[in-house]
């Protein structure tokens, strides 16, 4: 049987849609093999994902039951990009693991949601620009997911 491969990009046809439990719904993506996975209709709503349509997916993780985890392509970034953020707020969270990280939270002028992880308490405590430029990392689950550009010319 023939597999996708973790990292790597594929292009999806959305087949359809489908409303699971509480009413959520999902779009059906066929990979270039036939499989069928599932994709959040309202985690990707501002993605102009249209049924009849292919779209680019990266294939995000697979886990050891074999559920593959996709993220299509961002309408308007790249990793690697370097653009301007608002600051909304400061968060610890607690991940799966139990292990605390000090989140900043952004937002772009289009409402596109951002995350900085700072490791450096004192720089998580002492942040308080109201906005500033941030290279893209990653995205995950349509949240662009960042570092902070630290100069005197990219903060405001």
């Amino acid at each position: 049987m023939a597999v996708l491969e973790e990292g790597k990009e594929y292009l999806f046809d959305v087949v359809g849609e489908i409303s699971i439990e509480n009413e959520a719904v999902f779009y059906i993506l066929a990979d270039i093999f036939s499989q069928k996975h599932l994709l959040s209709k309202k985690t990707y709503r501002n993605y102009s994902i249209i049924v009849g349509k292919a779209i680019t997916c990266k294939v995000d993780k697979i886990n050891c039951q074999g559920r593959i985890y996709l993220e299509p392509k961002h309408p308007l970034y790249k990793i690697g990009q370097v653009c301007e953020f608002t600051f909304k707020q400061k968060e610890v969270i607690v991940n799966k693991k139990g292990v605390k990280k000090n989140v900043l939270h952004f937002s772009d002028k289009h409402g596109n949601k951002a995350m900085a992880i700072i490791k450096q308490l004192d720089k998580f405590n002492n942040f308080d620009l109201p906005a500033c430029h941030c290279r893209i990392i990653d995205i995950k689950k349509a949240i662009l997911i960042v570092e902070i550009q630290m100069d005197m010319f990219n903060c405001k």
